[in-house]
């Protein structure tokens, strides 16, 4: 290499070096500016300053053990609700879900055929949303196959879609069945 290639070369190895130590040293700059401000923010009742006509707390010698109540629970908000409890009120919202859906002419051929092929024992979506499914799986599996034959009409698929894109209706299906919502799985095939 010629000397003035040598030359371009360490021009460029001390430009290198210099543009890392001046980015390295910004990045420093940085973190303890960071570590700084951490250190000021944290805010104690310690750090505020005592008026003259305010009265000064006495330190306790010990801490105070919080114990709580065996017999009584404490809530917020309104008591959770018992299973029992919990399994009607999902009944109930699937129930108003489904009824806004009731006039629908794709839906109530379906609930027609259903009820047919079930004999009576699945009138329509909801008996598929609850605890029940499993039992009629067993019982019609032909179920299984009308589910997929009626979702193959847009209209079908689309109400179903709705229906599952609602997040109360798949919470309650998986409340009254105890595992996530089964016929999201068909209606996305």
């Amino acid at each position: 290499m010629s000397k003035t290639s040598w030359f371009y070369v360490c021009a460029m190895i001390a430009i290198i070096v210099s543009t890392g130590a001046i980015n390295g040293y910004r990045a420093y700059k940085e973190y303890k500016a960071r570590q700084q401000e951490e250190q000021q923010s944290d805010f104690t009742f310690q750090n505020v300053p005592v008026t003259l006509g305010a009265p000064v707390a006495q330190a306790a010698s010990k801490p105070v053990l919080y114990i709580p109540l065996a017999q009584d629970e404490v809530f917020f908000g309104e008591k959770p609700l018992s299973p029992a409890q919990e399994a009607q009120q999902a009944g109930l919202t699937l129930e108003s879900i489904l009824a806004d859906y009731k006039n629908e002419p794709a839906l109530q051929a379906f609930n027609q055929e259903l009820s047919q092929l079930t004999q009576g024992q699945a009138t329509g979506l909801q008996d598929l949303s609850g605890p029940r499914l499993g039992v009629l799986m067993q019982q019609y599996p032909q179920v299984g196959e009308l589910i997929k034959k009626h979702l193959q009409n847009p209209e079908f698929a689309f109400l179903v879609g709705q229906i599952f894109a609602n997040p109360q209706y798949v919470q309650s299906v998986e409340v009254l069945q105890g595992q996530p919502a089964v016929l999201d799985e068909a209606a996305k095939e």
